[in-house]
């Protein structure tokens, strides 16, 4: 009818753009994360960089034949030093803390806007119950971020650690890695599962008029999040990827339960994310 053919050209309109964005981003994950450190270094070397030394061949490679450049060993451009990294860790907590705040009322804010009714089609039953839980999992995310960068910087201003270290992670990973990994796990997932529920959201409201443009976005979003995904696996230097940093997490809570007492609301915290993921996955 009348809609499809509108939808058609509306998608036939749209695609150029799209594809054009999409291929961005595919060129923008095909470089090496490296690269743009590399391309720092030699811009700050191309002023008054010496000639470049005679490079001389690595020969007896197994296999035969093969040779290798090799050129002089240069030392580092930067060797870090201690300092006090107090300054630099409360910036970091209260970078984070912004955007999560703003998150966690965003998330909050569509959490009730897509109810479950009674009788209605288990397809369209499924997608909303995943979009709540994706609304539910970005607020707690994000509010466990607000919460600990509040705790992280409390802690610093005590002043009963020891400031001193190369970088302000370094610092932060030997005197408080508990509040440092819980926002940074935290944080990136909340960003996650608020992506995701609005994706479900669009789907779910576009798909009957026009599936092929609901598809397309969904697609979209989805490349955007694995975008965000290997910038943040790029940018870690004492994790692999976001699954290592939360089983470190995870590792370093468990550690923390070893050396004291959880208590009784302890306890309760954990019987009640048992029950909440029983009740959700049966």
């Amino acid at each position: 009818g009348t809609d499809t053919r509108l939808c058609e050209h509306i998608l036939m309109g749209s695609r150029l753009p799209w594809l054009l964005l999409s291929l961005h981003l595919a060129s923008a994950l095909a470089f090496p994360t490296s690269l743009p450190s590399a391309m720092l270094r030699s811009s700050k070397k191309s002023a008054a960089a010496p000639p470049s030394p005679n490079l001389t061949p690595l020969q007896g490679l197994a296999g035969g034949g093969e040779t290798l450049a090799r050129g002089a060993e240069e030392p580092p451009l930067y060797v870090p030093k201690m300092e006090n990294q107090n300054g630099e860790a409360m910036a970091f907590f209260n970078s984070e803390r912004i955007p999560a705040a703003l998150i966690t009322g965003a998330s909050l804010s569509v959490l009730f806007v897509f109810p479950i009714k009674h009788g209605e089609a288990y397809a369209l039953g499924l997608m909303k119950r995943l979009y709540i839980t994706f609304c539910c999992s970005a607020f707690i995310h994000e509010l466990i971020a607000v919460f600990a960068s509040s705790l992280a910087i409390a802690s610093l201003l005590q002043k009963k650690h020891n400031p001193m270290g190369k970088s302000a992670s370094e610092m932060l990973l030997r005197e408080n890695p508990i509040y440092f990994m819980a926002v940074r796990a935290h944080f990136l997932t909340g960003v996650l599962s608020f992506a995701a529920a609005l994706s479900i959201r669009m789907y779910a409201e576009y798909h009957l008029g026009c599936s092929r443009f609901a598809r397309a976005m969904l697609m979209l979003l989805g490349g955007a999040c694995c975008y965000m995904l290997a910038l943040f696996n790029g940018s870690l230097v004492h994790f692999d990827n976001l699954g290592d940093l939360w089983f470190k997490y995870i590792k370093t809570i468990v550690k923390e339960l070893g050396y004291r007492k959880p208590g009784v609301i302890g306890l309760l915290a954990l019987g009640m994310v048992g029950f909440a993921t029983y009740e959700t996955v049966y």
